[in-house]
């Protein structure tokens, strides 16, 4: 899923954010490659990223617990060293608590301090690893605008990462130069629905059934149940969504976004899967619809220019909420 963001202001002074997953198309390569080769470390954010390594593969886990406004994480971030490295080290936001950092089972020692999660793992030069990391931390929204916490707790949320944000919720290496493929599951009550990059591969459903590749019905479904649990005044249960990336991308393009959301989804362009997350409580909710509803209109616009649509999904995000600026 790539992402454009594009705002228009409520009656109600929030706003509604459209993130349009049609665009950024030079930023992904095709196939999965050592990118960081070119890496140089970034003039504006010089704290951020490492030239030393490269990462191929994002396994990222969510479980977000509502009541206590926590998101407790599992990501598994698999690298290849470019150069002799003494240690490993990764761009982690410290209002996140690591419980354990583990290499094939075993626990390996790290300390996490400055913003840095920094592990006592020697590598050799073309070494293959996958570190698994454990956590939780708060859930607070930050942006490039205006940092601090901009919702109440036990809201719902959406990973705001350009440019520099994505370490605020996961290990990663925090690079423009360093793309890679993402794995994304996240667990949330069953009155929410979760939105990422890529294609919805697999939803477990509130009452533990397995939905491989879920269709249009199947997502519509998913829809009318999450209305019916907002008005539930028992224990709701838990749904988790799966996600995976066609082709690599940056960490700050990666996102997810936890809301309680109208699905829906259609082919275009031939063989392009457009899935579509909007907000049921938007007052303006028909017409972000409506909006949606031109995206392939928009591609075949600017295919002359840019070259047929290379991804294989599309779709948006629509939310309503205000990240600063």
């Amino acid at each position: 899923m790539n992402i454009i963001h594009s705002l228009q202001k409520k009656q109600t002074y929030f706003t509604a954010l459209v993130i349009l997953i049609f665009a950024a198309v030079t930023l992904m390569p095709t196939t999965v490659r050592a990118d960081n080769e070119s890496c140089a470390m970034d003039s504006l954010f010089p704290d951020h990223g490492n030239c030393g390594y490269d990462v191929t593969a994002y396994d990222i886990k969510f479980d977000w617990d509502r009541d206590l406004n926590l998101l407790k994480g599992d990501v598994t971030i698999e690298v290849t060293a470019l150069s002799d490295l003494e240690k490993i080290t990764f761009d982690f936001a410290t209002r996140n608590i690591v419980s354990d950092v583990l290499l094939d089972l075993a626990s390996i020692p790290y300390i996490h301090q400055d913003g840095d999660l920094i592990l006592d793992f020697p590598m050799k030069a073309g070494e293959n690893a996958a570190f698994r990391v454990l956590y939780s931390g708060p859930i607070e929204t930050v942006s490039f605008f205006k940092n601090g916490n901009h919702r109440k707790s036990g809201d719902p949320f959406c990973l705001f990462n350009e440019p520099d944000m994505a370490s605020s919720w996961f290990p990663c290496n925090d690079s423009l130069t360093d793309k890679a493929l993402y794995r994304a599951e996240i667990t949330v009550p069953a009155d929410f629905i979760a939105a990422s990059n890529g294609r919805l591969v697999e939803v477990i459903d509130a009452d533990g059934t397995a939905i491989a590749n879920p269709d249009s019905a199947a997502l519509s479904a998913l829809s009318a149940q999450s209305a019916a649990y907002e008005k539930y005044t028992g224990i709701i249960p838990r749904v988790t969504y799966r996600y995976e990336s066609g082709t690599s991308m940056a960490a700050y393009l990666f996102t997810i976004c936890v809301d309680r959301f109208e699905v829906k989804q259609q082919t275009i362009l031939g063989n392009v899967l457009r899935t579509d997350f909007i907000d049921r409580g938007l007052v303006a909710a028909a017409e972000f619809s409506a909006a949606a509803e031109k995206l392939e209109e928009m591609a075949e616009c600017f295919e002359p220019m840019t070259g047929a649509y290379p991804f294989r999904d599309a779709g948006s995000v629509v939310i309503n909420t205000s990240f600063g600026g």
